[in-house]
This record gives structure tokens, C-alpha cells and sequence, in this order.
């Protein structure tokens, strides 16, 4: 639970840097988030803490990345996800 500093910019920044399209709705399960491979996406459910809502979507991006050889070369490709993991890594 919690808030996150500036959690509209790093939805944003999430949800562009995602190699799949982030969608916020409910959908019936109990779990927080899924990413689906036969569509490609990622839905988050609606109405959880800044803090889980976060922590669910880069959860699921890993997914999104883990079970796709497609997502996974396109991420690694990408300028604004090599900054991003330079960044994450302190170089």
C-alpha cells in the first residue's frame, strides 16, 4: 500500500516502454495483473494502491518479456529501454 512519487509520469514511462499494450480493467481472476501470450497484452486490474499498481505492471512486463522471443528482441532493441537498464543498472 502507499502512494509513489510522480505515479503518473512513471505509468506513462511503463506503459511506453512496455513491448505490449498495458490496459487498466477488471477482468475476472484474482490475480493482480496477467499478460496473455495469444494477444500480446497486459491488463492491470482498476482501483489497487499506487504502490501494488506499479509493482504489478513492471511484474507484468517481465512476463510479457520471459515468455516472448519477440518481446524480449524488440527490448532489447529499443533506445529508451537500453537507457532505462543502464540507468536501473547505475552506469
Amino acid at each position: 500500500e502507499g502512494d509513489v512519487k510522480d505515479y503518473q509520469a512513471l505509468t506513462k514511462a511503463l506503459m511506453e516502454i512496455s513491448p505490449v499494450p498495458i490496459t487498466i480493467e477488471a477482468f475476472k481472476a484474482s490475480a493482480k495483473g496477467c499478460y496473455n501470450p495469444l494477444t500480446n497484452e497486459i491488463k492491470i486490474q482498476p482501483e489497487m494502491s499506487e504502490v501494488q499498481t506499479i509493482k504489478t505492471m513492471i511484474h507484468e512486463i517481465a512476463h510479457s518479456i520471459v515468455h516472448s522471443n519477440e518481446n524480449c528482441q524488440w527490448m532489447k532493441q529499443n533506445e529508451s529501454t537500453r537507457f532505462l537498464m543502464k540507468c536501473l543498472k547505475g552506469n
